[in-house]
């Protein structure tokens, strides 16, 4: 599988294994993907955190609206992974109100901006019906626990099935 990684200052291109190997891959990449630091992330967050007032649960609302609202899913070319980093991504938001992407897209921007607000964050890395990892969410802590953020969630799926692999950030 042919695995792509755009930000903003570039693009670089590899061969990532296929099935779950090429999932943890992907999600290692994610990982360091949403510790980004940008003037555009920490503004676009404390946005969110000024429309939230000073509640940790509003914030993280307020990530999940803002990346709900502004991200259009489009699902990756056959055979490829393409993962865009947040300033990449809100960059086109910026510019056109919208940006385009698939699961990892958005679970990457969501973690980057509940990082960016200190709020601790995680991946969630599911499978359906016991097949391989195919969805990536993200899950952002709140003094209530630990809340979806899942944007690109499929219609009829309402729980995530075996099997779920956990990734902290």
């Amino acid at each position: 599988m042919t695995f792509v990684q755009a930000t903003t200052q570039r693009v670089s291109r590899g061969r990532i294994p296929g099935g779950d190997a090429g999932v943890m891959v992907t999600a290692e990449t994610m990982k360091r993907l949403a510790d980004e630091r940008t003037p555009l992330l920490a503004e676009t967050a404390a946005n969110i955190m000024w429309g939230a007032g000073e509640s940790i649960t509003g914030a993280v609302e307020g990530v999940r609206r803002f990346v709900t609202e502004a991200v259009r899913y489009v699902p990756d070319a056959w055979n490829a992974e393409v993962v865009r980093s947040p300033t990449y991504m809100l960059r086109r938001i910026q510019r056109s109100g919208v940006a385009y992407g698939d699961c990892d897209d958005m679970a990457t921007l969501a973690a980057a901006l509940g990082l960016a607000l200190g709020i601790p964050a995680r991946y969630v890395l599911v499978g359906f019906n016991g097949g391989p990892l195919e969805h990536v969410f993200t899950e952002l802590w709140t003094p209530d626990g630990w809340v979806t953020v899942d944007p690109s969630k499929p219609a009829d799926w309402t729980q995530p099935a075996n099997p779920v692999v956990r990734v902290p950030l």
